[in-house]
């Protein structure tokens, strides 16, 4: 019969590894696995996928570390601004993302003062890509829903008792919390304001051997993951570009998504003489977009370049089919709006439509840059 006093502790093991090391040399291993994925990089752009490829590392390194371990008590939650420098999973430039990270175990009030801007997400994810049942949404709440004062002011209680307005349900494995802000024109937008407090927590306690071991191991599985789910993601699409796959609703808790989007998506692939172009009939009062992004599914230079475009930024024609000419140059070609892939012979086209009933895969054809399209 087995002895349970003798049973280690993997506490006592994670703690042991930080004093001897081992939990930081661990940490680094990971880093440097997620490094050879990045290397196996097959592209006509080698030499600039690497490029991105390792920036995207740092910036997975980073944004897991700011979560998990800076921000990740869910006793004593804050939110965590996602700036235009830490991009991962398709980001858009048109949503301005906050996470926190909770517990279902907890009761939390989330205060807002909005800007009118174009949409808003709350939404809360469950469980985690390591454990039986993967991770999964268990609350949205969006803007058409949320009761607000006349001056935008309002505040959504997170677990706890049922509400009949303003209230998400936490399940007991609730991990993280996630808002999108969604603008016309991230230049020139205002963003609204948003601050998450426990109303049953403590303040976080001091830092400690373990919490710090297992925050090592919680970031290194939070980069590990990242760049393989969409690296292999991208991989699966090269083989077939430039053609649209539609919206895999079985992903939408996994990947962080919000089930109210509808996501077609292609890998594109262009010569220097070529331009891609899309057409699509949005569905009328429809909020979409349109993004181009990396291989790593990183969104390209929205700061500086025509990278996206959305039916607020430009002025499409009432009623009729919209359509984008995708090249490095632009073709000028009349009645196309121009989007520029800053040198990307390759990368990620995504379209987004919000609140839309289903709506059938955009059309896409390859032309020569010398030749009108028909």
């Amino acid at each position: 019969m087995n002895d349970p006093t003798n049973t280690p502790d993997p506490d006592d093991a994670l703690r042991a590894a930080l004093r001897d090391g081992s939990a930081w040399d661990a940490f680094c291993d990971r880093l440097k696995a997620a490094g050879r994925l990045v290397q196996a990089v097959e592209s006509v752009d080698r030499e600039r996928e690497l490029a991105e490829g390792y920036r995207y590392l740092t910036r997975l390194a980073r944004m897991g570390l700011e979560l998990i371990l800076e921000n990740g008590t869910p006793a004593a939650p804050a939110l965590f601004y996602q700036n235009p420098t830490l991009k991962s999973g398709g980001d858009n430039p048109d949503n301005l993302y906050y996470w926190g990270r909770i517990r279902g175990t907890h009761r939390y009030r989330l205060d807002i003062q909005l800007q009118p801007n174009v949409d808003l997400s709350i939404i809360v994810y469950a469980g985690g890509l390591n454990r039986d049942g993967g991770r999964r949404t268990v609350g949205e709440l969006s803007l058409a829903k949320l009761h607000r004062d006349a001056d935008g002011r309002c505040v959504v209680h997170l677990g706890g008792e049922p509400r009949t307005r303003n209230w998400l349900p936490l399940s007991e494995d609730a991990g993280t919390l996630l808002i999108r802000e969604t603008v016309a024109n991230r230049r020139e937008a205002i963003p609204s304001r948003f601050a998450i407090s426990c109303l049953d927590g403590h303040p976080p306690p001091p830092l400690d051997a373990l919490a710090m071991a297992k925050a090592l191991r919680s970031v290194g599985g939070y980069v590990d993951y990242s760049i393989r789910y969409f690296a292999q993601m991208a991989e699966q699409w090269q083989h077939t570009p430039n053609r649209f796959f539609a919206t895999d609703a079985s992903t939408v808790g996994s990947s962080f998504a919000d089930s109210r989007y509808q996501y077609p998506s292609c890998y594109f692939s262009l010569q220097d003489d070529e331009v891609l172009l899309l057409e699509f009939t949005p569905p009328a009062g429809c909020f979409w977009n349109v993004v181009l992004s990396n291989h790593w599914f990183e969104s390209l230079d929205y700061l500086h370049y025509p990278v996206h475009v959305n039916p607020l930024m430009h002025a499409f024609a009432p009623d009729a089919p919209v359509r984008i000419a995708i090249a490095a140059r632009d073709p000028g070609l009349p009645g196309y709006h121009w989007l520029d892939t800053t040198g990307h012979r390759q990368g990620i086209l995504n379209v987004r439509f919000v609140d839309a009933p289903p709506q059938p895969l955009p059309e896409l054809r390859v032309v020569r840059t010398d030749r009108s399209p028909a």
